[in-house]
């Protein structure tokens, strides 16, 4: 189940305009080898709440800078990242490639395309001399310094493809072929479902009622959220007259503070093995 929230002065507020559950993995440009735009909502059970970022990184008073710091902070998670304006691999004064003088600018897109190995899967690149070098950087791990040890960094979806969630989708070997096929494996982990980075994954869920703070996304700087306390209880019915409420999980929280916006999406999990048949309806009490 999904809100949509317009924010006003760090309230949350239901909008008139809400954003449908989203049935199947979405690319940005429909391109399937390149960022996820949004994960399906249809997952199993993630290991915590996602805590993803949509939209820009604005520079401080909408004036325009060569590099800046975004952040974000909520529950567990304290993250942030350099942000700078276009700029090239060049050689390094002491052999090597490092990243060149930035270009300035007035908001920047977020998009593993501007982070080390977007256009490979955020997978360790090969750096050429001239080509576009990352926008997005680790705070302690500057480009100007090599690409030596950098890490890819960003906000946005991780797509299930892609290095960072592949390691948790657990072994697909000869065992699994003999006794669990076509089920997951039994070492597959909660985390491969959570498609935000793992420094933006709350350890267990958010209840509602938190402030999701941050800076840098939005012209005038800094800007929060208060959580939707709202807790809908999902309620099914089965035909041997059992009734059934489910717990509620808060499986993803999406933020765009450039457009003060606020997209929840909430995860009601039900064990109904060898008695799917019997589920008549289910109903969604807010």
């Amino acid at each position: 189940m999904r809100a949509t929230y317009d924010v006003r002065d760090g309230q949350a507020f239901l909008a008139k305009e809400q954003v449908p559950v989203v049935s199947m993995p979405k690319f940005v440009d429909d391109d399937t080898n390149g960022p996820l735009e949004a994960e399906t909502d249809f997952v199993l059970e993630k290991a915590g709440t996602d805590i993803l970022i949509d939209g820009f990184v604005c520079a401080p008073q909408g004036k325009a800078v060569r590099d800046t710091h975004a952040a974000i902070a909520v529950a567990n998670i304290t993250k942030a990242v350099r942000v700078t304006g276009p700029r090239v691999w060049k050689k390094g004064a002491i052999g090597g490639l490092v990243a060149g003088d930035q270009q300035s600018f007035e908001r920047v897109p977020i998009s593993y395309r501007l982070s080390l190995g977007g256009r490979e899967n955020l997978a360790a690149p090969v750096p050429k001399l001239g080509e576009p070098a990352p926008q997005f950087e680790a705070t302690d791990h500057p480009l100007a310094n090599g690409e030596k040890g950098a890490v890819p960094v960003g906000f946005g979806p991780i797509a299930s493809h892609w290095p960072q969630r592949t390691k948790f989708a657990g072994t697909y070997d000869e065992a699994w072929e003999r006794s669990q096929k076509p089920l997951f494996p039994v070492d597959l982990s909660a985390r491969f479902f959570n498609s935000a980075p793992l420094d933006q994954q709350v350890e267990g869920f958010l209840r509602g009622g938190e402030v999701v703070r941050t800076d840098g996304f939005a012209p005038r700087g800094r800007w929060e959220v208060r959580l939707p306390k709202e807790r809908p209880i999902v309620r099914t019915f089965l035909n041997n007259a059992t009734i059934e409420d489910h717990p509620i999980l808060l499986h993803t929280v999406v933020v765009d503070p450039s457009a003060s916006l606020l997209k929840i999406a909430w995860h009601a999990p039900l064990q109904c093995y060898k008695k799917d048949d019997l589920i008549t309806e289910t109903w969604v009490i807010t």
